[in-house]
């Protein structure tokens, strides 16, 4: 049944037995931790998947790219779709799967995919509802037995980091959609090599 619901919907994935167990184990194991549990006892304010959109307002910058408009006002239109938004406490909690919810491992996750600007992001867009985001926590899963779970708060220097690349990135944002220009790779021949960390191991 399975190889023909696949050849009927080709271009959606398809969770084969194993995958279905993964993410049944997985939920359990979410729904068994003592932090979700006490999320759940905030009651009907407790919101899952809750839809944003905002008109983000600023001034561009003066830099070479903006040196045209530098100072003037500027707003772009952003959208987010949040897991979860606790009102009543300014939580933001954000369910997150991994193979390391170890706290060393999670940093270098925070760091890789960008979760600081992620934070800082969706701070913005609830500010212009006049929403204050207090706290923003990760619920992290294992998605390898024994499906292990942690609870964890971006520390103020990430947060603030995320903070300082929105500030950075949303000009560009809007300069980049006004005049339909995007700022990409170079068009010119640059060189390449290996990373740096290689070089200096060879020192």
């Amino acid at each position: 049944a399975w190889k023909e619901a696949k050849a009927e919907c080709p271009w959606r994935h398809l969770l084969n037995q194993e995958e279905v167990d993964a993410v049944c184990f997985m939920a359990d194991a979410v729904c068994g931790h003592p932090v979700y549990r006490d999320l759940l006892a905030v009651g009907d304010d407790l919101m899952t998947e809750v839809a944003v959109v905002s008109d983000m307002r600023g001034y561009y910058p003066t830099t070479p790219t903006h040196g045209d408009v530098g100072g003037t006002p500027y707003q772009v239109r952003a959208k987010g779709l949040l897991d979860w938004w606790i009102g009543a406490i300014g939580w933001y909690v954000d369910l997150k799967s991994t193979d390391d919810a170890s706290d060393e491992g999670f940093r270098s996750s925070v760091y890789r995919y960008g979760y600081g600007f992620q934070v800082a992001y969706y701070e913005r867009l609830l500010e212009e509802h006049g929403l204050k985001m207090q706290r923003p926590v990760f619920l992290i899963v294992e998605n390898v037995p024994p499906y292990l779970v942690a609870a964890r708060e971006l520390e103020p220097r990430a947060w603030n980091s995320g903070r300082r690349k929105v500030d950075e990135l949303l000009p560009y944002w809007s300069w980049s959609t006004t005049h339909d220009k995007w700022t990409g790779h170079s068009d010119l021949i640059t060189m390449t090599g290996y990373p740096e960390w290689v070089y200096r191991r060879e020192e």
